[in-house]
């Protein structure tokens, strides 16, 4: 018979709790991942964009120093024209 050639009842019901257990641990552990993906996406955001902002800074304050030294060079030539 063809009724022979499956397994009781009893085993598939057992067989697919089982795999309803770990289809629900799977679940939870997408969930899991997903709120740390999407953390680690804030804080990979949150980092470049720091480092834009240093970048930025720095090149502000290499332009300030610029304008320093130039203006201190031609302060010291002025200087030592009137003198002379």
């Amino acid at each position: 018979m063809q009724v022979e050639k499956h397994p009781p009842r009893s085993q598939t019901q057992k067989d697919q709790e089982a795999l309803n257990s770990q289809l629900a641990s799977i679940e939870e552990a997408t969930v899991k991942h997903t709120a740390l993906m999407e953390t680690r996406r804030r804080q990979l955001a949150l980092l470049l964009h720091e480092v834009d902002h240093l970048k930025k800074t720095a090149l502000d304050t290499e332009e300030e120093l610029a304008g320093m030294s130039e203006a201190g060079a031609g302060g010291g030539d002025a200087v030592m024209a009137g003198t002379e």
